[in-house]
């Protein structure tokens, strides 16, 4: 019967890749089941990234169990349609409950952003709370940063992986801009830009794009019309959580597919196509 004690060896044993030890620590890991997860918590362990990619490779793929399916059919149903922050978080709370079997992964995200907004309030000090100033402290040194050495990790779309790492991919990293400036009142917004997603915010009274992977960028909607030219719809929409959710999805399944875990693949691709 698997104990919380031996949790310290077996997380030990993720740099070790001899294929004795690989096979005994699957036959651990999966003697945990949906309680792998919440034994880290309780245990304090919080995986580095390149721990956290060892595991995903030697744990079975999570199945959506009744309870996943009936949540994700709930949030598809309703909030997926919806463009606020609320339906968002929950559309990423489904997807690392799925990446980790791990139910409580939705409060999980929501207690870590709890305290990036607290970390970035501190920061930003006794100054009125502003969409740049947010970015500056989010995205400059302590914060968070684009994972470049490894982009197409599938780490890199689930959010509460990318809050405990502090690397994300730009999506990700847009969302928690979006997520932690929500709960400082700032209007946030998102843009389903083409091949790098984007957040968008009012700079000196212009419509701007946020490059969060790359420091927190700041680039006005005119000038980046002006490059891409007509037909750019998507620079003043606001993409429902359905759209976000499906570029998150479809980032899974080509990261999965890459890795030549084709079942994981096809699994989020699947879920990609429902929306």
């Amino acid at each position: 019967m698997p104990n919380d004690s031996d949790l310290p060896y077996l997380v030990a044993l993720l740099e070790d890749e001899n294929p004795v030890v690989e096979e005994a620590l699957k036959t651990e890991i999966a003697g945990f089941g949906d309680d792998f997860e919440p034994a880290l918590r309780r245990a304090g362990i919080e995986l580095q990234a390149g721990q956290r990619r060892r595991l995903e490779s030697l744990r079975p793929p999570a199945e959506p169990t009744g309870a996943f399916r009936s949540a994700w059919d709930r949030w598809r149903s309703g909030a997926a349609a919806e463009t606020g922050d609320r339906a968002l978080e929950a559309g990423f709370g489904l997807v690392s409950w799925l990446l980790r079997a791990d139910a409580d992964a939705g409060q999980q995200i929501a207690i870590r952003l709890e305290a990036e907004t607290g970390r970035c309030l501190a920061q930003i000090g006794g100054r009125e709370p502003s969409p740049s100033r947010l970015a500056t402290v989010l995205f400059g040194a302590g914060g968070l940063s684009g994972e470049s050495e490894d982009y197409y990790a599938s780490a890199n779309s689930d959010l509460l992986a990318v809050l405990e790492q502090r690397r994300g991919n730009p999506i990700s990293l847009a969302c928690v801009y979006r997520l932690v400036g929500g709960r400082l009142g700032l209007p946030i917004g998102a843009c389903n830009f083409p091949g790098h997603f984007m957040a968008r915010a009012d700079f000196e009274g212009e419509p701007h794009l946020v490059d969060c992977f790359n420091g927190g960028r700041f680039f006005s909607v005119r000038s980046v019309r002006a490059k891409v030219g007509s037909g750019a719809d998507y620079l003043d929409e606001e993409p429902p959580a359905s759209t976000v959710i499906r570029r998150v999805l479809l980032n899974l399944a080509h990261a999965f597919g890459r890795g030549g875990a084709a079942a994981r693949s096809a699994r989020f691709a699947a879920m990609a196509e429902s929306l």
